[in-house]
């Protein structure tokens, strides 16, 4: 003889179940809200290490650009100052790939949308000498190409 399943029953099952997935989903998107401010917080300084290394002092972080790209996630752009020629620019960070696996790259964005390759992020020593000569490649154009479109920019000068 099969079990009669009431009506009482089957709600109070149902609602523990959709109990348990809402919290179980509520963590998931707090988890992702909370982890984006240090996202930001983290890869802000690591840009502004290459941005320092590379070119010199004076460089600041203002604030994170909104990219509205859906088909962007590998990426991250800020709002940067370069105090010394008093000028405002757009720096992204961005994976690519090369021989080595995907590495971060940054690139400089300037009022005119010319985009610049600053370096590599996070890449020293004996690989950092390996990669130098990968530097001006096919694949540093095509995102030098690629970086107005994945902003969003237009002209802004």
């Amino acid at each position: 003889m099969a079990r009669d399943i009431t009506y009482k029953d089957f709600f109070i099952k149902y609602g523990i179940f959709a109990g348990v997935f809402s919290v179980i989903l509520f963590l998931c998107v707090y988890s992702t809200v909370i982890s984006k401010k240090y996202w930001n917080r983290n890869l802000s300084a690591n840009v502004l290490t290459v941005l320092t290394e590379t070119t010199g002092d004076g460089w600041s972080i203002i604030e994170p650009v909104e990219i509205q790209n859906p088909f962007a996630l590998n990426c991250a752009a800020f709002d940067v100052r370069n105090k010394s020629l008093d000028k405002n620019f757009i720096a992204i960070i961005i994976r690519i790939n090369s021989m080595y696996g995907p590495i971060p790259a940054v690139f400089l964005v300037d009022d005119k949308n010319n985009v610049n390759f600053v370096d590599y992020s996070n890449i020293h020593g004996t690989v950092k000498n390996q990669i130098e000569f990968e530097k001006y490649n096919n694949r540093i154009e095509l995102y030098k190409t690629r970086i107005p479109s994945i902003l969003g920019l237009k002209e802004r000068g």
